[in-house]
Order: structure tokens, then C-alpha cells, then sequence
């Protein structure tokens, strides 16, 4: 086995690529993950995902390629052992861009805008100095008739060592910053989630007891007063989800689990929701469904996501499928709505935190941006997967699976 041409003394796993701005792989510098095979020289650098994650690596690319640098896009890519949950990044030189991937537990979370500025800026610089040092050596081929380019090789390869270097320091140091930055997201969201609630309680206990008693004024008022606390109070809930997520305090309790039955009673209670939008919603499951382990709350919340967004973007008369069914060793769960469907470009961030901004339902329904970041990590946490098919004008399907075992 050939020694690895990125050296790493720091003992982190991590995938190195030198792609052109196309997307072809030109050299592995160093593959500790085994990806080699999918990511060969002359492969195409999305042909490491399946078909779901080759939207992800495609829109990484892409914003790698148009913005010169990138970096914390979180894509899990499978192996023979299951689906291996990366930490993307990189830069771009001239027509050369360097692709690092390291384990999503050694430097997950939201990267600070100001913090990236200034480590892309650095990326570049060195990518820069890189890519004049490997157009150096290809002329010096063609002119020689060669490769007598030796020195210049080992010149570039203790470049791309200090440059791992420095990536690995200043992902510590993000860590660093996004562990406080967790901390105090956990901490501001819990001091509101106490007086929206009672916000929310009585607005709700006055719509119900004096409504008769107001004009139409002031029931408007009441009820702007209602749902905006209701906003509000998800809100809450969804950035402690996340922040406890990315602080790597997800706790799951597997328990074996009639999902049968957990996925009929979701729909029941949303049923009641989709009747205000005369939204059909139904139900095909399969009848000899084993138990599955799973923390049969935190799957609750996931259904309950999915379910509702398939309501919220419904058009009123609508319809939503709901499917339960065996795949193998896997049960898999399928959400069909019949909305406007995601364009191409949202679709590559759309499990990512406020991966699909300013977005309102057909009735004018908000969301926090976060519900399918944390519906991920779920999954994902389970040791499953999840996925979406969507054109424009032709709705949406979102799917996971979840093993038998």
C-alpha cells in the first residue's frame, strides 16, 4: 500500500481531493474512510454519495466552486459499514479546488460567519500557492519530456501537511466557539420558553372563555396575540433541539417499538390539522410490521414534522399518502404531498439548519427553518437515513428508514 501524500501527525481520519473546477477528481491525496473506490482519479466527485446525497455534494461544489471556499457542510456518505456522517470543506485555486472531509464528530456544528471569513481567506491563500507550485511541475514535465519534478513533489507535499495543520487547529478552535455559542443558545431559549408558554396558555383560555365578550377588533388581536406565541414557543423548542444536537447530547432511548401503531395515531392527530386545510390525509401500512428499536418520542417528533410540513405546503383540498412498509432489513416510512415541490438548488441544503429560509405554507403557515436539521439528526442517530424526490409543480416525497436490528 502506497503512503498516503497528505501526512497526518495529528492522528484526525480525513479525505483529501484535488478535483478541477468541474467536479473530476484529479488526485487522492490521503483517504483514511476507504472511499477511494467511488472516489478514483477521473471519477466525478458526487459519485461518492447515492442518489440522495449526490444532490448534497453537488450543491457543495457548486457553492465551493462559486464562492472560493467552504466549509461545514455535513453529508453522510455510505460505506459497507453504513452511512459514515462527514464534515465537508475546502477551497478553490485558479481551476483547482482541494476537498477535505473529516469525521462530523471532530468539528460538527454551525460554522460563525465572521470566524469563516477569515479561515477561507487563509484556505485560499495556501490553496493558491499550491495550485501555482502543481502547474510549476506539469510545465517542467512537458518541457523535460518527464517527471524529474522530485523536489517540487516533496515541496508540495510538506505544503499540503502544514495547510492540515492549520485546518486541524482551526477546526479546534471552532469547536471552541460553537460549544459556547451552544451553550448560550440552550441557555437564552429555555429562559423564553416559560413566559411564551403561559403567553400561548392564556391566549388560548381567553379565545375560549370571553371570545363573545370582544368585538372584532379586538378578537383579532387575540388571536394574532395565539399564533404568533405559537411561533414563538416552537422556535424555542427547535433551537433547544439543535443546540442540544449539536452539542452532542442527542440521548436515544431504543426500545422495541409497534411503529404501526406510533405512525397511525401521528396521523390521527394530524388529521384534525389537515381538516382545516380540507387536506386528505391517509394511511397505507404494512400489517406484519416487526418491532423496531427506537426512542419512540424522538420518532414521534420526526413524524410529526414531516406530516405537518406535507399539510402546511399542501394546496386546501389536497391530499397527503402516508406509507409504512418492510425494505429488507429496514422498515421504510414515505410522506407524499401533492405542493408546489422544491427547486433543485433548495433541495441540496434542505436538511441542513435554515436550509430552506423565508418559506410559508399555502395558507401562510411559518416555519423555524430548523424542523428538518433536527429530523436528520434523528435519523441519522438511529442508524438510518433520510431522503426527498421533488420537482417543481409536482409535490414532494420525504422518506427514512430505520433498521430491524
Amino acid at each position: 500500500m502506497t503512503a498516503p501524500l497528505v501526512k497526518n501527525p495529528s492522528g484526525a481520519s480525513c479525505l483529501a481531493l484535488l478535483c478541477n473546477d468541474s467536479g473530476v477528481v484529479l488526485e487522492v491525496l490521503r483517504d483514511d474512510f476507504h472511499l477511494s473506490e467511488r472516489a478514483r482519479p477521473g471519477a466525478l466527485i458526487f459519485g461518492m454519495g447515492a442518489p440522495a446525497q449526490r444532490e448534497e455534494l453537488a450543491g457543495f461544489f457548486q457553492h465551493l466552486v462559486r464562492n472560493g471556499a467552504v466549509a461545514g457542510w455535513r453529508i453522510a456518505l455510505p460505506t459497507d459499514h453504513g452511512y459514515l456522517p462527514l464534515l465537508f470543506g475546502g477551497g478553490l485555486a485558479g481551476k483547482v479546488c482541494l476537498v477535505l472531509a473529516t469525521r462530523a464528530e471532530e468539528g460538527d456544528g454551525v460554522r460563525l460567519e465572521e470566524e469563516l471569513m477569515r479561515i477561507n481567506n487563509e484556505q485560499t491563500n495556501l490553496l493558491r500557492e499550491v495550485s501555482h507550485k502543481l502547474a510549476h511541475r506539469e510545465r517542467k514535465k512537458l518541457d523535460t519530456g518527464g517527471d524529474d519534478g522530485l523536489d517540487d513533489f516533496s515541496r508540495l507535499n510538506n505544503e499540503l501537511v502544514n495547510l492540515q495543520r492549520k485546518l486541524i487547529k482551526q477546526n479546534a478552535d471552532l469547536a471552541r466557539l460553537n460549544e459556547q455559542k451552544n451553550r448560550f443558545l440552550g441557555m437564552a431559549a429555555h429562559d423564553l420558553r416559560s413566559p411564551l408558554g403561559v403567553v400561548h396558555t392564556f391566549s388560548g383560555f381567553l379565545q375560549e372563555e370571553v371570545l363573545d365578550k370582544l368585538d372584532a377588533e379586538q378578537r383579532e388581536f387575540l388571536d394574532i396575540i395565539r399564533r404568533t406565541s405559537e411561533f414563538m414557543l416552537q422556535l424555542v423548542n427547535d433551537l433547544l433541539d439543535i443546540s442540544a444536537i449539536e452539542a452532542g447530547k442527542l440521548i436515544l432511548r431504543r426500545d422495541p417499538v409497534d411503529l404501526s401503531r406510533l405512525v397511525a395515531d401521528n396521523v390521527a392527530l394530524n388529521r384534525v390539522l389537515a381538516s382545516r386545510k380540507n387536506v386528505r390525509l391517509t394511511l397505507k401500512s404494512t400489517s406484519d410490521l416487526p418491532p423496531v428499536p427506537c426512542d419512540s418520542v424522538k420518532i414521534g417528533q420526526v413524524l410529526n414534522n414531516l406530516i405537518d410540513n406535507a399539510v402546511k405546503f399542501s394546496p386546501l383540498g389536497g391530499s397527503v399518502a402516508v406509507t409504512l412498509d418492510l425494505d429488507g432489513d429496514h422498515v421504510r416510512l414515505v410522506v407524499a404531498d401533492q405542493g408546489a415541490g422544491i427547486p433543485e438548488e433548495e433541495r441540496a441544503r434542505l436538511f441542513q439548519p435554515f436550509g430552506r429560509p423565508g418559506s410559508q405554507g399555502t395558507s401562510g403557515e411559518r416555519g423555524t427553518g430548523l424542523g428538518l436539521a433536527i429530523v436528520r439528526r434523528i435519523i441519522e442517530g438511529h442508524g438510518g437515513r433520510i431522503g426527498v424526490e421533488s420537482e417543481p409543480g409536482r409535490g414532494s416525497t420525504f422518506f427514512f428508514t430505520l433498521p430491524l436490528s
